[in-house]
């Protein structure tokens, strides 16, 4: 199992960020570096990308207020 987190580097300061969009579904295989979901910074949007193959758990929804380093999916 791998964790899929929120990188702490995507942006400087303490703002919230939100999961915009997950572009696979619960279950749906992925693969390693894929683009899965989308994070929101204000009016910025970044990429998560898959950080492994395998199928997807997804542990914080769309438009949920997410932190860096937070654990948001798994892959299995």
């Amino acid at each position: 199992m791998t964790d899929i987190c929120v990188p702490a580097n995507l942006w400087d300061d303490g703002r919230d960020a939100a999961m915009s969009v997950w572009l696979y579904g619960e279950g749906d295989q992925v693969e390693a570096g894929s683009v899965i979901a989308e994070i929101m910074v204000e009016k910025t949007s970044y990429e998560l990308l898959a950080p492994a193959a395998g199928r997807l758990g997804i542990l914080v929804p769309a438009d949920e207020i997410v932190a860096k380093g937070q654990v948001v999916g798994r892959i299995d």
